[in-house]
């Protein structure tokens, strides 16, 4: 015959069985990581290149990082991007959305569409990923500085 104790552990995860814990948010995942990492938010911004402001969003979960950030949060943590962006959680299926601002529309602004639409058609398929891949990086910047 067994006979368990009672021990405060076995009553935590007795606890843990019947009331499990609910999944970290991203912002806590993020602040376990920098505090894991002797991190405080000023220099975890300053490294990975944004706002004081933006880290304290994240942490608070009043914002998501883009997908360039959430790459610059894996290769300051030492981590996969895999991994930041599962926490962030996204996945194949479920990428981050792309930053949209809308334009007013303007004739000056639909002139400078047909434009840059008429350009757009004339570059190779190499040039056109990397004009988008130019643009994301300055919506990157954009938010970042906002």
């Amino acid at each position: 015959m067994s006979i368990m104790l009672h021990t405060s552990d076995n009553m935590r995860r007795m606890s843990d069985q019947v009331n499990p814990k609910p999944a970290l948010t991203f912002g806590e995942w993020l602040e376990d990581q920098m505090v894991a990492h002797d991190l405080n938010q000023s220099d975890f911004a300053y490294l990975i290149g944004v706002n004081q402001s933006t880290v304290s969003n994240w942490l608070n979960n009043k914002a998501q990082p883009t997908r360039q950030n959430l790459r610059r949060i894996a290769a300051a943590l030492g981590l996969q991007e895999s991994t930041v962006l599962r926490r962030a959680g996204h996945t194949a299926s479920n990428p981050p959305p792309p930053v949209v601002r809308p334009i007013p529309p303007t004739p000056e602004v639909e002139k400078e569409l047909e434009v840059w639409l008429e350009t757009g058609r004339r570059l190779s398929p190499a040039q056109r990923r990397r004009l988008i891949q130019f643009i994301e990086s300055l919506e990157a910047d954009e938010e970042d500085t906002e």
